[in-house]
């Protein structure tokens, strides 16, 4: 960039002086060619071509701008070319130089065929950088160009420098001095524009013994070469026997004086080069060493370690990795990243590095997390990651830990179904002592008050009241039993002791068995049973079971069901499924309780209408043996108006 400056500087001051009448002052050195206007108008070009030296125009536009720059820069470089063989002027200058004797003005001078080919070399060099700047052989060949242009307008300085230019006195135009001196900048920007990594430029780089030579030699040879001069031209007017005593002392004290100088800088170098090789070389067996340390300390982990550069590639595979995600080390190089992600992660995960990359920001770097992972043959499974960053030679790595938690989170589900089935235990357990300390002793407690009464006062009361009190010690009894009966199927369904016993039987039956047992209770609140089952409904499943089903639901039914009320029992085939339905039209059940109902932990009870007391227990007795048919139960309630039951059992095997 600097030197397309300077080079721009140089030829806007020559078109400059030349529009105003004094380019022909324009030579830094009396008694030399000026700059021509021509020349510094490509100058200016070629220097604004370097000022941002095409590496990273990533606009569209612009790099158009610099391939039309680039195209006329050729264009006229040729045409100057052109004019040293044909007599015919083919450029404006020709044209500038009667115009400007017209005007009175100094006549313009005329461009170097040179030049020209100097600036045509440029023109390519640019557009070489702009069709090939990610192809190394590319960037070579503009830095040759550089060094080529960097050479020959130092060759011509040096001729300034000594009062010898070149190309004078013959029939080539030749370069001025302001020219040679913008050509040698423009040779050091397109040098330096082929970039840090191409041959020349490497040459002089680093610590190797060469390129310490080099840096040396090179401004020593250009002393040396001064100095020559400097002295022939000292010595040239002087007498020829002093010429000759004057020449053989200067001899004798540069030559050896020069020697000295070389030797010592020599020795100095090759000395400074074998340390630092020695130093790389101890260096390199310390890296290496280091490196296998941490090659066999990473191999023998027992979790994965994979590392990845900026685009996701992967650069480490040790050996927990290939048994945990199944690709060896040799399909796993190389690739990208992605083949261990789901597919649902691996936008997240691509953005997640460009976002890191752009802004030093991401939530996995120096976090450990639990992720998904993708296997070789594509299972998903769960694993926990800790990712860190290491910069290799200044560009980002990224180093994984990866450990698979499959038997981790399988022991996790375990645990939570072990610690709900806890719950459930424990919440039985409770309901149980609930049941056995309130429920089962309240009914035990009415036939003792009422057996008790009978015992101790019969003479007091009259045989209408006797038969009062034996109906109330009955009711209770019966209560008590039917309380007992479902405590222990529901005990015994808890420990495992009751057997699912599968077989084909007539629904319609087992229905009519069931209301036939109900049917004594009903009638004592007036209570209708009417049954609307189909006779050949054939049902497989434990009848045992279901007729303890049924006798829970006709239970509730007349319980919740005021005198005079109905109660309806009716069933459907619906596919495979058979659903049946036990309707009242009794109290109903507040929305809010509806699905306590067969919860063990927050079930739901309450007096009937002629103040039965209930446990709940039946209808979460009746959701485990529908559940141990395959089949479901659901409830449908308006308060006031009634509920309905349903559910549904398969209708063969």
């Amino acid at each position: 960039m600097v030197s397309g400056g300077i080079a721009m500087l140089i030829g806007i001051f020559a078109l400059a002086l030349w529009i105003i009448g004094e380019g022909n002052h324009y030579t830094f050195l009396p008694g030399y060619k000026p700059m021509s206007p021509g020349t510094g108008a490509l100058s200016f070009l070629l220097g604004f071509l370097l000022l941002d030296s095409p590496y990273s125009l990533n606009s569209k536009v612009f790099k158009k701008i610099y391939m039309a720059v680039s195209a006329f820069l050729i264009l006229y470089s040729l045409l100057l070319i052109a004019e040293y063989f044909i007599p015919f002027r083919l450029t404006p200058e020709l044209y500038l130089w009667h115009v400007s004797e017209a005007m009175g003005r100094f006549p313009s001078s005329q461009s170097s065929p040179v030049s020209g080919l100097f600036f045509f070399l440029g023109g390519i060099a640019v557009l070489v950088k702009l069709f090939g700047s990610e192809h190394k052989g590319m960037m070579n060949l503009v830095a040759g160009i550089g060094m080529l242009i960097l050479y020959a307008a130092f060759c011509f300085l040096a001729g300034y420098l000594f009062g010898v230019p070149f190309l004078y006195n013959s029939d080539v135009v030749p370069l001025s001095l302001p020219t040679s001196i913008s050509i040698f900048f423009l040779g050091c920007g397109l040098l330096a524009m082929g970039g840090p990594e191409t041959i020349l430029l490497r040459q002089f780089s680093g610590n190797s013994g060469g390129a310490r030579i080099l840096r040396v030699l090179l401004p020593v040879i250009g002393i040396i070469m001064i100095v020559d001069e400097g002295l022939d031209s000292i010595i040239k007017d002087l007498p020829a026997i002093q010429f000759i005593f004057t020449t053989t002392a200067l001899a004798i004290l540069l030559i050896p004086l020069t020697i000295v100088v070389i030797v010592r800088v020599v020795k100095t170098v090759f000395i400074e080069a074998e340390k630092a090789e020695e130093s790389r070389r101890e260096a390199e067996a310390v890296l290496q060493e280091s490196e296998e340390k941490f090659r066999k300390l990473t191999q023998s982990a027992a979790d994965a370690i994979i590392s990845i550069d900026p685009q996701g590639l992967v650069l480490f595979f040790n050996h927990a990795a290939e048994k945990i995600f199944g690709y060896t080390e040799q399909e796993a190089l190389g690739k990208s990243v992605d083949i261990l992600i789901p597919g649902e992660h691996e936008k997240p995960h691509t953005s997640s590095i460009r976002r890191y990359m752009q802004t030093g920001e991401s939530k996995l770097i120096g976090a450990t997390r639990e992720l998904e992972a993708r296997r070789k043959d594509g299972e998903i499974f769960p694993i926990e990651i800790s990712l860190s960053e290491v910069k290799v030679n200044k560009v980002p790595n990224f180093i994984g830990i990866i450990r698979d938690i499959s038997e981790r989170k399988a022991a996790e589900v375990s645990l939570a179904e072990s610690a709900r089935k806890l719950h459930e235990l424990n919440d039985t357990k409770d309901k149980f002592f609930s049941i056995i300390a309130h429920d089962l002793r309240s009914p035990f407690n009415a036939i003792l008050g009422l057996t008790n009464m009978l015992v101790n006062e019969h003479s007091r009361h009259d045989e209408e009241e006797i038969g009062k009190i034996i109906g109330a010690i009955k009711t209770s009894s019966e209560r008590a039993y039917e309380l007992t009966e479902n405590l222990l199927l529901w005990a015994n369904s808890q420990t495992g002791k009751i057997t699912f016993h599968s077989a084909e039987f007539n629904i319609k039956k087992t229905i009519d068995q069931t209301i036939g047992l109900a049917a004594m209770h009903a009638s004592m609140k007036q209570i209708r049973i009417i049954s609307v089952v189909a006779e050949d409904y054939i049902i497989s499943g434990d009848q045992q079971m279901v007729h303890t089903i049924m006798r829970n639901l006709l239970s509730n039914a007349i319980k919740f069901t005021p005198a005079g009320g109905v109660i309806s029992v009716s069933a459907s085939i619906r596919g495979n499924l058979c659903e049946i339905s036990v309707r009242d039209t009794g109290v109903g059940i507040p929305a809010g309780y509806i699905s306590k109902l067969f919860k063990i932990d927050s079930n739901y009870s309450t007096h009937g209408t002629s103040d039965e007391k209930g446990s709940g227990l039946g209808l979460i007795l009746c959701h485990e043996f529908i559940e141990r048919h395959g089949g479901k139960i659901w409830v449908e309630s308006r308060e006031g108006i009634g509920s309905a039951f349903f559910f549904t059992l398969p209708q063969n095997n």
